[in-house]
């Protein structure tokens, strides 16, 4: 609530001038009426939940997360000055290097002609990467029994770093 948030910034500021206040703000159109009125930063709750679902939706489509970061980051830089360069981690690495650290999920498919076709999937060589789920006529099956034959249609969900799951790639599909 905008008025009442106005209310206690006015009071805050006249008892303890040097407190840093952060405010939560449903509408974007008051971050200035409230940095204004005393309020050392401001969070638009729509742009973080929107950030977050679009971060979930491209990291869950294959985008690398590393790129997803980077692009969260280049979206905030302006936003919150308080927090540039205070968080140290992500910019302290090269993407490259982010991405190859962390763990990425592939669904790799399974096509005719495919030579995995017929063989269980305990026969498949991942290079470190592991099977986390087989997913089969739109069902994801994450408990799987080693002597599980591959299938065409099948969708593979290999994971491991951004190394692991394109050397598995490049063996399934071979």
């Amino acid at each position: 609530d905008t008025a009442s948030a106005l209310k206690v910034l006015h009071l805050v500021r006249q008892l303890a001038p040097n407190l840093p206040v952060l405010v939560r703000t449903a509408h974007e159109a008051d971050i200035e009426r409230l940095r204004a009125a005393g309020a050392t930063e401001v969070v638009p709750e729509i742009v973080e939940g929107s950030l977050m679902l679009a971060s979930h939706a491209l990291a869950l489509a294959g985008v690398p997360i590393g790129q997803v970061q980077s692009r969260v980051n280049q979206i905030r830089e302006n936003r919150y000055a308080l927090l540039q360069g205070f968080f140290h981690g992500v910019d302290d690495q090269d993407i490259d290097q982010i991405e190859d650290a962390d763990m990425h999920l592939r669904p790799v498919s399974i096509n005719a002609g495919n030579a995995w076709v017929g063989q269980p999937i305990s026969a498949l060589e991942l290079y470190g990467a592991r099977l986390s789920a087989l997913v089969r006529k739109g069902k994801r099956l994450v408990d799987l029994d080693l002597h599980t034959a591959i299938e065409v249609g099948d969708k593979l969900v290999v994971s491991g770093t951004l190394e692991q799951v394109s050397a598995a790639e490049v063996r399934i599909l071979a």
